[in-house]
């Protein structure tokens, strides 16, 4: 009897640490294709903010986040619903549904953007007159308003590459693709010209489209052909949609929203050393991201057939193999940030500080695993988007109360809170709700079968 439990235990045993090293695998493979778009993104600000400066640098990044969030708004929640009801189309075989969803979606997300795109246009004189206080940058939104429409459906093809089991392009269409395109576009106009802001936006759009030919081309080669199309309700769809636009731009709001209340509450400088310090520690967050995309459409398969188990043991596992990617990048961070923020010039070695608190706060976003991803595929959006909008709001406070007197430090200190308060929300929420501890780390191990 003992000898007949020892080897069950050893055979599960062997069972998790399979499932883990194919977990591992797949991560690192998705990892290394996402990781592109961060090495490329380093540098691309490095350039951009050493040929422009502190000041002109936040200029752009302040109104390239402001399209970012429009393009989050155009798409509608699509980018998470589509894991969730594209993964559930896939794990019932439904080739029908499938294409019927990709056709919804674009048409969705096309649309929006479009609209999005013309009034940002349209309204440039406004904008940029309350985000600076004068019309100076109306040019640059201008130009910036027609990335709209490549960003949302970039989105878009992402969420659909994962949800058909193809994390590693996902992840590279997501973020490697188009910053790969931008760096090696940028690099001959500035080695050959003075670049101008415009010069530079010019840039970025010119790779957004490129990327969105080559992914939807991607994309097309792994869609079911030869079936007549047929997707969800539309009410089913926005159903789910609606609140998942809430918890995206809510979720990137709690990101970004300080890169633009600084020129507003301190100076367009203190933006430039912010957005710098905020994109190293952004890496960090890429590490969940990149687990999500493989992850997400499992959770949602797993919860639908009511496999528990097999749930917790993701969870865990994707947890688990978080830290081990996130750790090391964080002690470089942490120990060698100065340095590395003086590649951007002398000017930015300031922005320490507030770069050692970001990691603090991505590290805790390591340290909870995927509670929101896991409170979005069983269905619990409304609940997510609630505490979004909690945190946000919390956020929005500190900002107001913070930056005004100590400026980029002020606005990572803000972030850091927002992000720790969220993800402890989740996180109760996540034990209420589906029976897992409070950290993901330490569901108990279950033999998977």
């Amino acid at each position: 009897m003992s000898k007949s439990l020892s080897t069950a235990s050893a055979e599960n045993s062997n069972r998790n640490g399979l499932f883990e090293r194919r977990l591992f695998g797949l991560g690192l493979f998705s990892m290394l294709a996402r990781g592109l778009g961060p090495v490329c993104s380093f540098a691309s600000t490095l350039i951009l903010a050493r040929a422009l400066g502190a000041e002109a640098a936040g200029y752009f990044f302040v109104v390239l986040t402001l399209i970012t969030a429009l393009a989050i708004i155009a798409k509608l929640g699509l980018g998470t619903a589509l894991q969730r009801f594209v993964g559930s189309a896939v794990g019932r075989g439904d080739q029908a549904c499938i294409v019927g969803l990709y056709h919804q979606s674009l048409r969705l997300a096309a649309g929006f953007s479009l609209v999005l795109g013309i009034i940002c246009f349209t309204a440039a004189h406004p904008i940029s007159t309350l985000l600076f206080g004068d019309s100076s940058q109306a040019s640059l939104l201008r130009l910036m308003s027609l990335l709209v429409l490549p960003l949302s459906l970039l989105g878009i093809f992402a969420a659909f590459l994962k949800s058909l089991a193809r994390p590693v392009w996902g992840c590279f269409v997501e973020a490697g693709l188009t910053p790969l395109l931008t760096l090696l576009v940028t690099l001959p106009v500035i080695l050959l010209t003075s670049p101008t802001i415009e010069m530079l936006a010019a840039v970025l759009l010119l790779a957004a489209f490129v990327a969105l030919v080559l992914a939807q081309r991607v994309l097309l080669s792994y869609l079911p052909r030869g079936v007549t199309p047929r997707g969800l309700p539309l009410a089913k769809l926005l159903d789910s949609c609606i609140p998942l636009t809430g918890v995206d731009l809510l979720q990137n709001a709690l990101l970004w929203l300080p890169l633009l209340l600084l020129p507003v509450l301190a100076n367009p400088g203190e933006a430039g050393l912010y957005n710098v310090g905020h994109r190293l520690a952004a890496q960090l967050g890429l590490i969940l991201l990149v687990f999500s995309s493989i992850t997400s459409h499992r959770f949602a398969a797993h919860h639908q057939r009511c496999e528990n188990d097999a749930l917790a043991d993701l969870a865990r596992a994707s947890t688990r193999l978080m830290l081990l990617f996130g750790l090391p990048l964080a002690m470089i961070l942490v120990v060698f940030g100065r340095p590395i923020l003086g590649l951007f010039g002398p000017e930015f070695e300031s922005a320490e500080q507030s770069l050692h608190i970001l990691v603090i706060g991505q590290l805790f976003n390591l340290l909870t695993g995927p509670a929101g991803y896991l409170l979005a595929m069983s269905g619990h959006e409304r609940l997510l988007r609630t505490i979004s909008i909690a945190t946000v709001v919390f956020m929005i406070l500190l900002s107001i109360g913070l930056i005004p007197l100590l400026g980029s430090t002020g606005a990572a200190i803000a972030v850091t809170s927002g992000m720790i308060f969220q993800k402890s929300l989740c996180s109760i929420f996540v034990m209420r709700q589906l029976g897992m501890p409070l950290l993901l780390l330490f569901t108990p191990v279950r033999a998977r079968r």
